[in-house]
């Protein structure tokens, strides 16, 4: 009966431990915390959803980005969060934050979402 008491006990603290992280962090630090895959794309006018493979953005806290799409393509730009940290600048394009957590970051640009997931 011990076990289980401690077990249960375990389970609750490390589940709050994970979103006391995620409430004590800001969109900034889940921005620069990993790298980012791009993960699907949806057009919101038609509800198409494509998956995508390719597209990894690397956030650095100067306000850098590396952009990498597969093995040979590599750019770099610039971001910054404003607004109250509600939207993204990514080069010259700018885009609605929707979620930004430590687990997903997902994007709205015109009627495009992009999810992205730590890579």
């Amino acid at each position: 009966m011990k076990t289980i008491c401690v077990l249960v006990v375990l389970l609750f603290t490390s589940s709050s431990c994970d979103e006391i992280l995620n409430l004590s962090l800001s969109r900034e630090n889940c921005l620069t915390r990993n790298s980012w895959k791009m993960k699907h794309f949806v057009n919101l006018s038609t509800n198409e959803n494509y998956e995508i493979s390719d597209g990894v953005l690397t956030f650095y806290d100067d306000g850098s980005l590396i952009i990498n799409q597969g093995d040979t393509i590599r750019s770099e730009s610039t971001w910054q969060l404003f607004d109250n940290e509600k939207y993204l600048r990514i080069g010259l394009n700018q885009y609605r934050a929707r979620t930004i957590s430590t687990k997903v970051m997902m994007l709205e640009y015109g009627q495009n979402e992009i999810v992205y997931i730590p890579f």
